[in-house]
Parts: C-alpha cells; sequence; structure tokens
C-alpha cells in the first residue's frame, strides 16, 4: 500500500473523503517545505488554531466550497481526520494536544 493509499484510507474509516487527509497532509508538508528553504529547523508545530486558519487560507483546499465537498464543515472534522492520522502514526501530537482543541474554531455553515 502506497503512502498516499494508507493517507486516503484513514480518512475513509473515520468517515471522510480520503482526498480530505490529502489536503490537511499537504498543509503540513508546505509548512515543512517553507521551513527547510529557509534554513531553519525541519521540526514543526502548528496548533489546531494554526491549521484551521491555514486550511481556510490554503489554496491547496482551493476554496469553501471544497471544504465542503471534502466534508470538512467544521473544525470538529478536521481534528477528527487529524487524530485519525495521528493515532496511524502519520502525524504526531505534542503532550496535551487533544482532538478537542479543535472544539468551536470554525463552522462554514455560520460563514
Amino acid at each position: 500500500m502506497s503512502h498516499l493509499e494508507r493517507v486516503q484510507g484513514v480518512a475513509e474509516r473515520a468517515g471522510y473523503s480520503g482526498d480530505a487527509a490529502v489536503a490537511i497532509m499537504l498543509l503540513f508538508k508546505w509548512q515543512q517545505q517553507t521551513l527547510r528553504d529557509g534554513q531553519q529547523p525541519t521540526e514543526v508545530h502548528i496548533t489546531a488554531r494554526e491549521l484551521c486558519d491555514r486550511l481556510l487560507r490554503s489554496e491547496t483546499a482551493g476554496s469553501w466550497q471544497t471544504l465542503r465537498q471534502l466534508r470538512l464543515l467544521t473544525s470538529e472534522d478536521v481534528g477528527r481526520v487529524v487524530f485519525s492520522l495521528v493515532e496511524e502514526g502519520l502525524l504526531a501530537a505534542q503532550a496535551g494536544e487533544s482532538e478537542s482543541d479543535f472544539v468551536g474554531l470554525f463552522d462554514l455553515g455560520s460563514m
């Protein structure tokens, strides 16, 4: 199984499109590349709020319509996908971080 298939499978098992996980992973990869190009350490930490803000502004995600198509309608949806990726070992969380960090950060239904 390829890395891409593994990422997609995690999202699908969590009840989301496989592309939802790909969009989130691309944001992490973009952040790592930005730091590497700037000659800074490649260890990256992004908080729940930073990730949601970047997802809402990201050209990778494209638009709010794309987020809707991916069924990432709320920050809680993003948190479920992120922590599914963490449980699978594809992303790492710092001590004390949890899915609850994503509660109430955005809701496309109210925007």
